[in-house]
C-alpha cells in the first residue's frame, strides 16, 4: 500500500495551482510524488479542455473543467451540466442591460467560443455549460453577479471566478458536486480541496479537508480549513507536505 492511498487532493489553476500559467518544478514534482505514493491527483478549473490539455499537469483522477460543468475522463465526457434552450435566449437582454465588455461562452460541441454576437444566443439550440460576463470593472461585475442571482436563482448559479468575471452555469453543477462525484467514482475515503477564488467555495465546501493560498478572496481565506502560503511559493507542494505531516509519516 503507498502512503497517500485512498487520498484526492483536487486543486483550482490560476490562483493555486498555476502561477504565471505554468505549474512550477516543486508542484510538479510533489504531484508525481503524491501519485507515485498512491494519491489522486486532479483539477477543478473553469478553464476549457483544449487550455488544460497545453498545460500537460500530472493527474491520474477525472478532471473537473468548465467550473464544474463537465468532468472528462481519458479524453471522454464522462458528466456534462448544460443550459436549457430559453436560458441561453435571455443572454442577449443580459448584455445590453450591462452593456458587458465581452462575453464567452463554452460549448461541448463547438468548443470555446470567444465573443459570440447577440444573434448566436438566439438561434442557438447545442448544449452550452458555461457562459462568462466580461466586466470593465470589479463592481460592475458584482452588479451583474448580484441582478443575475436575484433574478434566476436558484436554477442557475452566478459566481466570480476573477474580479470582473461573471461565469453562469446550471445549479445542477459545479466544482462541489462533481468532487462528491469522482469521491464515489473513484472510491477514495478522503478529498482535499484547494481553491482562491468565489467559484471554488463549491469545492472547498465538499472538501474533506480544505486549503486556500494566501492570496485567496477574503470569503474563501475565512472557509478554508488551513491557509498556507501564496499560490506562486508553490501551494501544491505545501498542501501534499502537509497531508504527509497529518498522516505522521
Amino acid at each position: 500500500m503507498g502512503r497517500f492511498d485512498g487520498i484526492l487532493i483536487a486543486s483550482d489553476l490560476d490562483g493555486t495551482l498555476l502561477y504565471d500559467m505554468k505549474v512550477s518544478t516543486e508542484n510538479r514534482q510533489a504531484i508525481e510524488y503524491f501519485m507515485e505514493g498512491g494519491g489522486k491527483f486532479t483539477i477543478a478549473t473553469g478553464r476549457a479542455p483544449e487550455f488544460v490539455k497545453r498545460l500537460d499537469i500530472p493527474t491520474n483522477a477525472p478532471l473537473i473543467l468548465v467550473n464544474g460543468t463537465l468532468i472528462y475522463e481519458e479524453d471522454k465526457i464522462i458528466k456534462s451540466y448544460s443550459f436549457p434552450p430559453e436560458m441561453i435566449k435571455a443572454v442577449p437582454e443580459i448584455m445590453e442591460k450591462f452593456k458587458v465588455v465581452r462575453v464567452s461562452v463554452f460549448s461541448p460541441a463547438e468548443n470555446f467560443i470567444p465573443d459570440p454576437k447577440p444573434e448566436y444566443f438566439i438561434n442557438h439550440t447545442k448544449p452550452i455549460n458555461k457562459i462568462v460576463f466580461c466586466c470593465d470593472n470589479a463592481e460592475t461585475a458584482i452588479g451583474v453577479r448580484d441582478y443575475l442571482r436575484k433574478k434566476y436563482s436558484p436554477e442557475y448559479v452566478f459566481e466570480r471566478s476573477w474580479p470582473e468575471g461573471v461565469e453562469m452555469r446550471s445549479a445542477h453543477g459545479g466544482k462541489g458536486k462533481c468532487l462528491s462525484f469522482i469521491k464515489e467514482y473513484t472510491g477514495v475515503r478522503t478529498v482535499v480541496g484547494a481553491g482562491d477564488w468565489e467559484n471554488d467555495r463549491s469545492l472547498l465546501e465538499s472538501a474533506d479537508i480544505s486549503y486556500a493560498p494566501t492570496n485567496a478572496h477574503p470569503e474563501i481565506l475565512k472557509l478554508a480549513d488551513k491557509v498556507l502560503v501564496h499560490h506562486k511559493d508553490h501551494l501544491i507542494a505545501h498542501i501534499i507536505e502537509d497531508i504527509e505531516k497529518g498522516l505522521g509519516l
